[in-house]
């Protein structure tokens, strides 16, 4: 049998930082703790005091791609989901499974592979479609999300990035006899002009998949978690008012909870002196809860982003902030509004599982460990499904609006 055990969820250490004496420390473990909005500012608007490092735009070789390559490498991205946008609308019945009971931190990824399918390979080798669904089962669900003990080994992971690569490498030789543009990502990365060898260049597409279904698909479901224990928040989903819960959700719950750059140069914040090499992390999660910045920093409000003009230049940062900021976080924030609209006009959803209602927290900051059920709701003659009521949740935390989280 294989263990898919988790390891321990980080929420509880991330919410101590809350609690420390000093914005700027270092922690006993070495790397320099960032949790003050101007300090972080200041990490982000000079970029020439860290190493120039990237999550998804790196290989082996290249870390991080040059920057021309960065570049590139990113709009070519947003070409393929420009050509091949997600829409729910692509989506049929058997998009999520109903009837039983799914486990959280794996439908919402499954469901955002599904609507990305064709930016990422439109109509390539089934066998491409196969190792991207091995990646993000093996690498994105249980490695990433879940913090299972046992992780992807270097070897498997090294065969998984050679298989894609080879498959790259046929859509690279196939362009040079066959017009015609490359619209999807597989293309896109196949000819991209970078000395990459094969298992590189399959590193890189499988890094820029997990950007792209990774985080969203969290968001969707820390999303949907909370909606089944607060019904005026589903029926803002099924009216489609979803955006300000979309903001605030990721402000006092950051699917990035963390962000870390590395010391480039001998340099000073806050306190603290910073030397080459020294791991710098800013705490977003408590930045987004300051109440400094936050009027009612650790409640849940949605309502403070019902002012269009509203913006947070300093203490906001789900998406990143400076030269390493989401390029598609636009994007993003479209996809889990069409999303959450067409899931919640067509589910009714429940929930079991965790009493303590806290996010699991890893890699990526998702929904609590438990159980949801999704239930077709009926249908009128002709067919678009409507509320049958309200969804039942077999325990709720309630979280109404303005409650603490």
């Amino acid at each position: 049998m294989r263990d898919i055990r988790q390891r321990p969820s980080l929420w509880q250490h991330i919410r101590s930082w809350d609690n420390g004496s000093k914005s700027t420390r270092r922690l006993t473990t070495g790397p320099i703790l960032v949790s003050d909005a101007a300090v972080a500012h200041e990490v982000f608007s000079r970029p020439s005091n860290y190493v120039a490092e990237s999550a998804f735009l790196r290989t082996r070789s290249y870390d991080p791609l040059p920057q021309e390559h960065r570049g590139k490498v990113i709009s070519d991205l947003m070409a393929a989901i420009e050509a091949h946008p997600p829409s729910t609308l692509r989506l049929n019945s058997d998009a999520l499974p109903t009837g039983r009971w799914l486990r959280t931190q794996s439908w919402g990824i499954r469901l955002m592979r599904t609507l990305y399918a064709d930016a990422l390979a439109f109509e390539r080798s089934p066998a491409i479609d196969q190792l991207i669904d091995r990646f993000v089962e093996r690498k994105t669900i249980r490695d990433d999300v879940w913090g299972t003990y046992r992780r992807l080994g270097d070897r498997e992971r090294s065969e998984l990035h050679t298989a894609m690569g080879r498959e790259l490498e046929v859509i690279r030789r196939a362009t040079r006899t066959e017009a015609g543009p490359q619209t999807d990502l597989a293309g896109r990365i196949a000819c991209l002009d970078l000395p990459l060898p094969p298992i590189e260049r399959g590193e890189l597409f499988f890094r820029l998949v997990q950007s792209v279904v990774a985080f969203t698909g969290a968001a969707l479901e820390m999303a949907t978690y909370v909606a089944t224990t607060t019904p005026d928040i589903a029926d803002d989903f099924r009216a489609g008012r979803s955006r300000k819960h979309i903001l605030e959700l990721q402000r006092v719950y950051p699917t990035a909870w963390r962000l870390a750059r590395r010391a480039a140069v001998r340099h000073q914040l806050g306190d603290v002196d910073v030397s080459p090499g020294d791991e710098i992390i800013v705490a977003t999660s408590t930045v987004h809860r300051a109440v400094e910045h936050w009027a009612s920093g650790n409640a849940y409000c949605p309502q403070r982003w019902e002012d269009a003009s509203m913006t947070r230049p300093m203490a906001y940062f789900p998406f990143g902030r400076g030269r390493g900021m989401c390029p598609g976080r636009n994007v993003a924030v479209d996809v889990l509004e069409e999303t959450l609209t067409w899931l919640h006009r067509r589910y009714s959803v429940e929930v079991r599982g965790d009493l303590m209602a806290r996010p699991y927290v890893r890699s990526i900051l998702s929904a609590p460990t438990c159980k949801v059920r999704f239930t077709m709701l009926r249908a009128p003659t002709g067919g678009f499904p409507v509320a049958a009521g309200q969804p039942s949740a077999v325990f709720s935390t309630g979280v109404p609006q303005g409650q603490q989280l």
